[in-house]
């Protein structure tokens, strides 16, 4: 944190507010896909908005770095681990929470922050919403989901497309507001969207189709994934693809597919992936990531830009 003093004021608060779901010293394994990475200094879990106007409460007047999780589906935080407060949103409550509404020509789903997108695919599909397949091969959160702005790049589809709303929550000043995605300033895979600021809910457009046909669609992006992308202990795209051309395509042909350093390796099923041992280290997935930069900007000139959420690690090496 950013300073003893302050950490324990914090801590102590939120210990009284909120009890056991204030954990200190927690390994950040826990939050990442990867299964690596050191200590977080304070971790609080949090279901409700409620539950975050605790949390703002108690950060009042102490300057306490901030890193707020959900799923962790493409986290990476170094073996050092996080000298701050981890603000993690348990889908076990409201945060977790989808409403549908009737199946009419105008058509939403409302889903919480911390509900998984696959299971909002399966939802939709249960009562005849359609149009949100696509989430079903994604592993995030909604609220990961708005904030990186998650998508389908052979479909073409972005959260953008679909967002109607979306509630956020500033853990900094204790506010709510209702967004519309306008506001949220999209680009490919980023949003304006701030380290303290959460989306606690999102409504997206849907329409009316037949509960088979979209179980099937869902089933056909499932496959998809499981065929063609990495799923064993890795944090999803490791590289956002260039204005032209593929991340995993540059990878490839710079002969970094396969690679390893140390407890981390280039997949062999995607180039766009990087798997982690078991009792790995998140150091040697970062160390990796700055070799296959390094051979990819030889090779092509290109330099990749990480989709990777990396806490506690230097910046990458100026290569242009």
């Amino acid at each position: 944190m950013s300073g003893s003093e302050a950490a324990t004021t914090v801590v102590a608060r939120l210990v009284d507010a909120m009890g056991e779901r204030v954990q200190v010293g927690v390994s950040m394994a826990k939050a990442s896909w990867y299964r690596v990475g050191g200590p977080a200094a304070a971790w609080v879990d949090v279901d409700s908005v409620e539950a975050l106007r605790l949390v703002a409460a108690a950060l009042t007047g102490e300057d306490v770095d901030l890193l707020v999780v959900g799923e962790g589906s493409n986290l990476l935080v170094s073996d050092a681990g996080y000298d701050g407060l981890v603000v993690h949103l348990d889908r076990n409550g409201p945060l977790g929470d989808i409403d549908v509404d009737a199946v009419t020509d105008e058509v939403c789903v409302t889903a919480g922050g911390a509900v998984r997108m696959p299971d909002l695919a399966r939802r939709c599909a249960e009562t005849g919403h359609a149009g949100l397949s696509w989430m079903a091969g994604i592993p995030g959160s909604v609220g990961g989901a708005v904030r990186m702005n998650a998508g389908v790049s052979t479909d073409a589809v972005e959260v953008r497309h679909a967002l109607r709303w979306a509630d956020v929550f500033d853990v900094a000043t204790g506010t709510l507001e209702r967004r519309e995605p306008d506001w949220f300033d999209f680009g490919y895979r980023r949003s304006r969207l701030s380290r303290t600021q959460v989306v606690t809910a999102a409504g997206f457009a849907t329409s009316v189709g037949d509960p088979g046909e979209i179980a099937a669609d869902n089933t056909v992006h499932l496959n998809h994934r499981r065929d063609f992308q990495e799923t064993r202990r890795t944090g999803g795209s490791v590289w956002t693809n260039p204005a032209k051309g593929s991340a995993w395509r540059l990878v490839e042909e710079a002969g970094a597919q396969g690679l390893r350093v140390g407890t981390a390796q280039v997949s062999n099923k995607h180039a766009n992936f990087i798997v982690a041992d078991s009792g790995g280290s998140a150091d040697d997935v970062r160390e990796l990531m700055a070799v296959v930069r390094r051979m990819v900007h030889h090779h092509s000139g290109v330099v990749l830009e990480a989709e990777t959420v990396m806490i506690g690690f230097e910046p990458f090496e100026d290569l242009e």
